[in-house]
């Protein structure tokens, strides 16, 4: 299976960093990746994450 932008995961890690926008999706496939995270838990943090308003 091929993951798109998987190139631009890093990137797009730093920008949200560097302007300090939340990305939990990217944040998590980033720890995947990079950090030995393991996916279920990745899925895990996600869908019990505090909801929040979204404009």
């Amino acid at each position: 299976m091929t993951i798109e932008a998987i190139d631009n995961i890093e990137t797009a890690y730093e920008l949200s960093k560097k302007y300090d926008v939340e990305m939990p999706i990217v944040y998590n496939v980033y720890n995947i990746l990079f950090n030995n995270l393991q996916p279920k838990e990745a899925l895990y943090k996600l869908m019990t994450r505090q909801a929040k308003h979204e404009d």
